[in-house]
């Protein structure tokens, strides 16, 4: 008698990391435009807070910070861990072009 093997599901194990690479790997146009909404809709947002709403991992929520205030989009304020991201006048402008 032979020894029953174990079912492995390999189309689920895909779509689950397909899924988990296209939501890591958005465009960074998206990611800005994410953020921007965000922001236009909640006001003045801590860090942690607005990268839990974003759903972004940790080094595309970076990229896309640093992105926003190289272009001047927003501002950074704050000690450690209390940091508020807010849009700045220019940022403003350009939240009717990330909807």
């Amino acid at each position: 008698m032979e020894p029953r093997k174990k079912k492995v599901d390999y189309f689920g194990t895909f779509l689950e990391s397909v899924k988990s690479s296209a939501a890591q790997q958005a465009p960074a146009g998206s990611r800005l435009k994410t953020l921007l909404s965000i922001l236009a809709g909640s006001g003045p947002t801590k860090v942690p807070d607005l990268m839990k709403e974003s759903g972004l991992g940790l080094e595309d929520f970076i990229e896309a910070i640093n992105t926003m205030r190289k272009l001047d989009l927003i501002t950074v304020e704050g000690q450690p861990g209390e940091e508020l991201v807010r849009l700045t006048p220019q940022g403003e402008m350009a939240v009717p072009l990330a909807q």
